[in-house]
């Protein structure tokens, strides 16, 4: 009997982490699988400067997608019938490949690989921060763009809308229900998200015990931002990321002060491909989960890893700047929302000048909330019974090869 097909479209690129994510190891006996990477296709120059980290691995299975005429020979080979899940997110050339392999007779699926929280930005309070900050002409560029990009999702909604997925796979009650919502036709399908799969499968190794001997700080690798060196463009120079990092830095030292019996650790940004981040303490790739279970506490920005710190009931710290808002409002807005969410504390990188140890030690206990943080993972991390779905990628290829 022939293997079924799944093809799996993405910008991801295969580092440890991201292969874990998408399955790319995990072998089906009735499904196969072709990932296939556009991103040469979106950002050449970009792709360029990344095509040869040293944190890439070779996987027959992934396979970069390098030219257009090259895209068109893999779509010409595909059956009648397969399964595709676009990993591309809101770009044109998703949008293209999606419609195509409708039209070739593929089955669309959504993978929910986890992070979808429920944010909404405030349009009137962006206005108003560049009017305050009498940034006129950044204000101006930024509504040049969202004019344009409204205008474009117009036109590729109306003539290239991506098909609505068949199948579902929901990794937390809040997905699942919004998927519900928006995708009435659809089967959805309960499976584990990444962060709560690594949580699992750390709490049941032998070798795992709890402990408070490190603190670790989540990167964001914003000095190598993956999504906003996607784009072709840059709306702003006004965020500087080696002002962030100094800023940080200093920052980390202080803490070190207050605890030098404890080690800072950073969990390197599984998109950091091109440089180790501008600091002089320890850094880890491929480790974020360990570090953050073998933590007093857990500093970060705005990361989606910070769910970690809540599943394993860390105390969580969330830095920011108030030059964020330049390059993305929505990185404030998501530190609020966490922030309202978990009943967490947040310092401004600064205003560090009268961080006393005291003071931070207050701080640091008032930052957790087990109730807060029990609710959070019930709607936002997996489903209010808080059982595993089997694994992920196993549970979807059984559920694919059944499907009719």
């Amino acid at each position: 009997m022939q293997k079924k097909l799944l093809v799996v479209i993405t910008l991801l690129m295969p580092t440890k982490h991201y292969i874990k994510t998408l399955g790319i190891k995990i072998n089906s006996k009735n499904i196969q699988v072709k990932y296939w990477n556009i991103l040469s296709l979106i950002n050449f120059k970009y792709f360029k400067t990344i095509e040869n980290s040293k944190l890439l691995k070779k996987n027959k299975k992934f396979k970069f997608i390098k030219s257009y005429k090259e895209l068109r020979r893999e779509i010409s080979k595909l059956p009648t019938n397969f399964f595709f899940a676009d990993i591309v997110g809101n770009r044109f050339l998703g949008f293209v490949v999606n419609k195509v392999l409708t039209l070739k007779g593929g089955i669309s699926i959504l993978i929910d690989l986890g992070g979808d929280i429920d944010i909404k930005i405030n349009k009137l309070l962006v206005l108003k921060f560049f009017l305050q900050k009498r940034e006129f002409v950044l204000l101006l560029t930024k509504i040049n763009v969202y004019l344009f990009l409204s205008l474009l999702n117009i036109f590729v909604n109306f003539f290239l809308k991506k098909s609505d997925p068949k199948i579902v796979f929901a990794s937390n009650l809040y997905t699942y229900l919004k998927y519900k919502k928006k995708f009435r036709s659809a089967k959805i399908i309960k499976i584990n998200s990444p962060d709560f799969e690594s949580y699992l499968s750390l709490k049941r190794s032998k070798n795992y015990k709890k402990s408070k001997k490190n603190i670790t700080y989540l990167d964001q690798a914003l000095d190598e931002n993956f999504d906003y060196r996607v784009r072709k463009f840059k709306n702003t120079t006004k965020f500087n990321p080696t002002y962030f990092w100094k800023k940080t830095n200093l920052f980390l030292k202080k803490i070190q002060y207050f605890y030098p019996k404890k080690k800072i650790i950073i969990a390197n940004h599984p998109s950091r491909f091109k440089n180790d981040p501008p600091t002089n303490f320890s850094f880890r790739y491929d480790d974020s989960a360990n570090l953050v279970g073998k933590s007093d506490f857990v500093i970060t920005t705005y990361s989606l890893a910070a769910s970690l710190a809540v599943l394993f009931e860390k105390p969580l710290i969330l830095t920011y700047m108030d030059s964020f808002n330049f390059q993305s409002f929505e990185r404030l807005v998501i530190i609020n929302f966490y922030k309202k969410k978990l009943g967490i504390k947040t310092i401004n990188l600064e205003k560090l000048g009268n961080l006393e140890k005291k003071k931070f030690d207050l701080l640091k206990n008032s930052s957790i909330s087990k109730k807060k943080y029990n609710q959070f993972k019930k709607n936002y991390l997996t489903f209010p019974d808080m059982k595993s779905q089997e694994d992920s990628w196993d549970k979807i290829f059984r559920y694919l090869n059944n499907y009719s």
